[in-house]
């Protein structure tokens, strides 16, 4: 399902950063990204873990994620990027939709740079465990 996020981030320490994107305008998610291949170096591919958690849909679900994310240099005008996450949406009310947790791959370009905005495309192909395969 195609959806348009709008994301802002800033940096906590040389490894650290800490977001908030709006998830196709039904929710909105905070996450924490750590570096795991040492401080920021522009010049260099980036390998990070991030967590996530929100309310979303109206607040009829919880969301939390896990997301292993690698990137290649920063300071290229365009930069590749992908990794795995896995996805877990518990419903939060009697009425809203029960499901297993997702898990999936995702790859993707980001065309500027942090201090232009940037724009980022990305496909992923996530998997459902109760749901069966789906593309976001």
């Amino acid at each position: 399902m195609p959806s348009l996020d709008v994301e802002q981030r800033v940096g906590l320490d040389e490894r650290s950063d800490i977001g908030l994107r709006v998830n196709a305008f039904s929710g909105v998610i905070v996450w924490y990204k750590r570096r795991l291949d040492g401080p920021t170096n522009r010049d260099t591919h980036a390998t990070a873990i991030m967590v996530g958690a929100a309310l979303l849909d109206f607040v009829q679900h919880m969301h939390g994620e896990v997301t292993l994310i690698t990137s290649g240099r920063e300071c290229a005008p365009v930069v590749r990027y992908g990794g795995v996450r896995v996805i877990q949406v518990p419903p939060l009310s009697s009425a809203a939709v029960h499901d297993a947790p997702t898990i999936g791959a995702f790859t993707g370009l980001k065309m500027g740079g942090r201090l232009l905005g940037g724009v980022s495309r990305a496909e992923g192909v996530l998997r459902s465990l109760s749901a069966g395969s789906s593309l976001r």
